[in-house]
């Protein structure tokens, strides 16, 4: 009987010990630290989601300050909460090499849509983001440009040549409805403590974070499309051109770049299952992030009426001389456009957070007692930084004036990062800014956006990790400029395309 008891009692105890002993991690280390408990860490709404993640950040953020850095605990695992912009700098470019990955999945052929440019890692990911550069750069948006006015009097989708009116496109926007439920299921909660707390159980363990619904989806969207492309020779410049293209020939990258690199790239195939999972990542970036940008840049429009007129000003004065038209060259001479789109994704940053891991051991501020460890993941929290008044005065005030020549030059470098910074910034950051443009000018250019008496006041968003999104409806009336009293047509954010 005693025996029994001792063994009982070592069970418990050693379980204890296995279920805690990293919440002494960031005490241990030497670094200041928010208390993590079982089975959650630091918070349970940061762990299950609960609520929107941008604010839990800004509390974590705040409660830090004025730290420029500190440990936290998403279940029990250790991570380094930064809030200092030139630590920021450190990570996100001159100490590059240490913090290269992101380390957000072990990717298993169980899960071929995560195997994408933002999820892949090391050597894999950067002979894709060489393969894919050539996408996005400024002369072939150019190129592209004719395609972004087409699909801009539809608020069409550039990227894959869907018709607003066709099947695919209701696919397509399927996809994204069922793609940012905020809604983790039991069974996952579950995994993800057990994958967490008992690591030797990782290899049973299938914690596939996209829906297989996504996949049932996505699969035949994207090789319906590539068929009926190769069938009938269809070539359109866009995106899935050059996708289908790197998996005939094995490789688009330009010669230069590449010598320019002086490092040695290991080619990867394109297989069908890394094709798809591309423009899956892109469906999601271009699709979910431009819609929500321009419903939250018409919401303010609407309430700034005197900013919305200054606006449609600039547009008047900057295509009179091309007989009210656009093109290329002129929208990029939109200054205060720009101004305004910046505000945007300051005060509704697509990604509330930015992650990376470290890839071999770094000592903070030049401290040897303060080291991150290999395999230690770091976040970065932009919300937080684009909400803080020491770098953005009245941070909750829309006001693009931030972002004016004079003014910009005054910002904390890294303290503004919309799309992230360094080598492993958005690939799509051209993409996104040039179709965001091009339809608050095709809106703001013809009509007058004001508010409904079922406008909110105030945005509330979406649990998520990953995007900001609102969870209200955005409800604001257009009128034709020529008439502001003819009749008026009411749009709304529940639907991505009509915004």
């Amino acid at each position: 009987m005693f025996l029994s008891i001792v063994l009982v009692t070592a069970v418990i105890i050693l379980l204890h010990w296995t279920l805690t002993r990293k919440f002494s991690y960031w005490k241990r280390k030497g670094f200041l630290n928010y208390p993590g408990y079982f089975p959650f860490g630091t918070s349970k709404e940061l762990t299950l989601v609960k609520r929107y993640q941008g604010f839990i950040h800004q509390e974590l953020y705040n409660k830090l300050s004025p730290n420029p850095f500190g440990g936290i605990y998403v279940w029990n695992e250790p991570i380094l909460f930064i809030r200092d912009p030139e630590i920021i700098r450190l990570i996100m470019v001159k100490e590059f090499q240490h913090f290269r990955d992101r380390g957000r999945v072990e990717l298993s052929p169980k899960q071929p849509l995560s195997q994408h440019l933002f999820n892949l890692d090391g050597d894999i990911w950067r002979s894709l983001r060489i393969k894919l550069t050539p996408t996005f750069t400024s002369g072939r948006l150019k190129h592209m440009f004719s395609l972004f006015i087409n699909a801009a009097s539809k608020f069409d989708k550039c990227a894959f040549g869907l018709d607003t009116t066709s099947v695919e496109y209701e696919e397509f926007r399927k996809i994204s409805q069922v793609m940012f439920i905020p809604y983790i299921p039991i069974k996952r909660i579950i995994g993800l403590a057990l994958y967490h707390y008992f690591p030797f159980m990782r290899r049973f363990l299938d914690l596939n974070g996209i829906h297989k619904k996504i996949e049932e989806l996505v699969f035949p969207l994207i090789l319906d499309s590539v068929k009926h492309r190769e069938q009938n020779n269809v070539r359109r410049n866009d995106f899935l051109d050059l996708m289908i293209q790197l998996q005939k020939r094995g490789k688009l990258e330009n010669i230069l770049l590449l010598k320019s690199i002086n490092v040695h790239i290991s080619f990867i195939e394109i297989t069908t299952n890394l094709l798809v999972a591309q423009c899956f990542v892109f469906i999601v970036a271009g699709y979910e992030t431009s819609s929500s940008v321009l419903s939250f840049a018409f919401y303010e429009l609407a309430l700034n009426q005197d900013i919305q007129d200054k606006l449609r000003k600039e547009i008047d004065e900057v295509t009179k001389n091309n007989g009210g038209e656009v093109d290329y060259q002129i929208l990029n001479e939109m200054h205060y456009l720009d101004q305004v789109i910046s505000e945007v994704l300051r005060k509704y940053p697509t990604a509330p957070l930015l992650e990376r891991k470290c890839s071999k051991d770094f000592i903070v501020q030049n401290n040897p007692e303060l080291i991150i460890e290999k395999g230690t993941k770091v976040w970065i929290p932009v919300y937080s930084l684009h909400h803080d008044p020491k770098y953005f005065k009245n941070p909750d005030n829309f006001d693009p004036d931030r972002f004016s020549p004079e003014n910009k030059l005054s910002i904390v470098p890294f303290s503004y990062l919309p799309f992230g910074e360094g080598p492993r910034h958005c690939i799509g950051m051209r993409f996104g800014l040039l179709q965001t443009k091009l339809g608050i000018y095709t809106v703001i250019s013809k009509y007058k956006v004001i508010p409904t008496e079922e406008t909110p006041k105030r945005l509330n968003f979406r649990p998520s990790t990953l995007l900001t999104r609102t969870d209200q409806l955005i409800q604001l009336i257009i009128q034709p400029r020529d008439d502001l009293k003819a009749s008026t047509t009411v749009i709304s954010n529940e639907n991505p395309a009509a915004t």
